[in-house]
């Protein structure tokens, strides 16, 4: 089954629906790890800038718990970016649905 096929009205199957997801987020780590390592100017505008910015912003929030909620794609730069330059202690979750 393709994405083509996951049409309002067609009859997805749960089941059917979370394999999708399962394979959409396989493909968009291996997109990640692709640009990082081969395409790294591409990275560096599209994922580590607003990874850092990101960061940025987190690290000036006020409170003692910030609570981000961000995709996939920029969690480990934001983690990596608060953790080794502002000292900050990363709990990451990933909901699984």
């Amino acid at each position: 089954m393709g994405l083509s096929d996951a049409v309002p009205g067609r009859g997805i199957s749960k089941e059917e629906l979370s394999g999708l997801v399962e394979n959409l987020k396989k493909g968009a780590s291996q997109l990640d790890e692709v640009m990082r390592t081969q395409l790294p100017e591409i990275f560096t505008a599209l994922i580590d800038e607003r990874d850092r910015f990101m960061a940025s912003s987190l690290a000036q929030a006020e409170g003692d718990v910030i609570v981000a909620v961000v995709g996939k794609s920029h969690m480990r730069g934001i983690a990596q970016y608060l953790t080794d330059t502002e000292g900050f202690e990363v709990i990451p979750c990933a909901v699984k649905y």
